[in-house]
């Protein structure tokens, strides 16, 4: 309340009935005059020092008793004019009836001491203004209201600022929900990190909680660290500070992750969102998940490997089959010839010894012939039947004997139990094998050492097998495959080597033959030297 208004509620003690009339008039007419010299005083105050706060005084009828400069000021009417005006004629006709007027006058009047009341008034020229008033009743000597004191200052700018910024908080409320909303519903994870505080979390919507099985609630306010292995958290960190560094819009095409599900290959790309002063606030980020569209891409791939791979063997097989044809005819011939003459020159050790070379040679040359039919052939049309390790193995191995030999490669050769069975194409899984050896061959040829030996040249193979499965292992000595290329040898033509040297069909047909037999092709990061491990399911003896 602002000082001095309390001396305008005229609070006179009532004299004690007990004394005289005429005493009692003399002490209130005393009073009365003391508190209208105090009353004029204020008044004088008001007008004087604070022209800036309009005061007026109203009577129980609600007339204008007293009306200063700066109500002159703030409603434009003169005191002649105000002094007798109805307190209804500074009100806006359309903030209240007349009914509701007369309501709230009453309650003034009896609100006590310091009511504050915000109300939308007209000055004489027509224009609305928003005013605030401090109003205190007016007290006689007998403890009635006879009026009322209201100090008055117009706040209309002040109200329509609050209006305005009430108007635009509501508006970002609103386009905040919507954004909300519109990223909750996306099919995608959407996420951001605060840049400047450690890369927390900020946003994440249904489709994050969904792919990586973590809730919002749980890792809104905190980091990668928090949730995920050292060094998945570590390549996320790193990818951050590069699309930081970078300053917009970063695309990863691939990278892999542990989601809720599991081990998963995601799409992602990140951009960084600005302050108004252009300084990196937050870090925006978008990952789709599309392990399904790479194994389909991959299963698609393959197929179109086998497609071209089996179009190789069908050309393959006919010239295959031309060769036996011409070559096995003077091949029996040879072979018969050298067995009757063998015979003829029984006394001569020596002459025998040379026609059995001759058979010798003739026998396997007739092997060869035999195995590039059945190799150079399509098997996947054949049933599934028991075939035992050791034949399909030894058989691609004597395929590729000679190569190894001619290129000054050692050829190293395990046991192999011959009562080992799996269920299987016995074609197509020596043609794994025959891949995997030449790959090898390739591999160790490639050193091309100067004065290399043969115990540094060398291929390896050997099996070894378990209650339930059989695993074949390959190994060389060659340069091996470097770390960056391991994940992707056996996708559909990617190749190691040299252009023209290698379709890059060789090891995902392979991988896809194996898969088919109901086991796996591998290379076998932890042994010393490159290889290869085609693990089978064991047929039960």
């Amino acid at each position: 309340m602002i000082p001095g208004l309390k001396r305008l509620q005229l609070r006179l003690a009532r004299v004690s009935t007990g004394t005289g009339g005429r005493l009692r008039r003399q002490l209130a007419g005393a009073a009365a005059t003391r508190d209208r010299a105090q009353n004029d005083h204020l008044r004088l105050g008001l007008n004087a020092k604070n022209s800036q706060l309009a005061f007026i005084e109203f009577d129980t009828s609600g007339s204008i008793t007293f009306w200063n400069s700066a109500a002159e000021k703030l409603f434009g009417y003169g005191v002649d004019e105000a002094i007798g005006m109805k307190v209804a004629v500074l009100r806006s006709p359309t903030q209240q009836v007349v009914s509701e007027k007369e309501q709230a006058w009453k309650k003034l009047l009896t609100a006590g001491e310091g009511a504050i009341r915000r109300s939308s008034c007209r000055r004489k020229d027509g224009q609305d203004i928003i005013v605030e008033s401090h109003n205190i009743p007016l007290i006689d000597h007998h403890g009635q209201t006879v009026g009322l004191a209201s100090i008055l200052q117009d706040v209309t700018d002040q109200v329509r600022d609050i209006e305005k910024r009430m108007e635009a908080e509501y508006r970002l409320a609103e386009h905040k929900q919507l954004l909300d909303t519109v990223i909750e519903s996306m099919p995608i994870a959407v996420f951001s990190k605060s840049i400047n505080d450690d890369f927390r979390i900020s946003i994440w919507n249904k489709a994050a909680e969904e792919l990586f099985g973590i809730l919002a609630k749980d890792y809104i306010g905190k980091n990668d660290y928090e949730f995920f292995p050292k060094e998945q958290a570590d390549h996320f960190r790193q990818v951050d500070l590069e699309v930081v560094r970078a300053g917009g819009i970063v695309d990863i095409p691939e990278e892999s992750a542990n989601t809720g599900a599991g081990p998963a290959t995601l799409r992602t790309r990140k951009t960084i969102i600005r302050d108004a002063t252009g300084k990196p606030q937050y870090l925006l980020g978008i990952c789709q998940d599309i392990s399904k569209e790479k194994q389909q891409q991959a299963a698609l791939e393959l197929q179109r490997a086998m497609v071209i791979n089996s179009a190789k063997l069908a050309s393959l097989g006919e010239m295959a089959a031309g060769i036996a044809h011409e070559i096995n005819n003077p091949l029996a011939i040879i072979a018969g010839r050298a067995r009757l003459a063998a015979k003829k020159f029984e006394a001569q050790p020596e002459v025998v010894a040379a026609f059995q070379d001759i058979s010798n040679v003739s026998n396997r040359i007739a092997t060869i012939i035999r195995g590039l039919r059945t190799f150079a052939r399509d098997g996947d049309a054949d049933p599934m039947e028991p075939c035992r390790v050791a034949d399909f193995v030894a058989e691609a191995v004597a395929l590729c004997r000679e190569k190894i030999k001619s290129v000054g490669i050692d050829l190293r050769e395990g046991p192999i139990d011959p009562q080992v069975r799996i269920t299987g194409r016995s074609v197509q899984l020596s043609q794994v094998i025959m891949n995997l050896i030449g790959n090898a061959v390739d591999a160790v040829d490639a050193l091309n050492e100067p004065g290399a030996k043969g115990s540094q040249r060398w291929i390896e193979t050997r099996v070894e097998a378990t209650a339930d499965q059989v695993r074949v292992f390959v190994s060389d000595s060659g340069p091996g495959v470097p770390a960056e290329l391991r994940a992707k040898i056996m996708q559909p033509f990617f190749s190691t080597k040299a252009v023209g040297k290698g379709s890059g069909l060789g090891l995902s047909i392979s991988s896809g033959i194996v898969q088919q037999h109901g086991g796996r092709l591998e290379l076998d990061e932890k042994a010393a030297h490159t290889t290869f491990v085609l693990t089978i399911p064991r047929l039960e003896a």
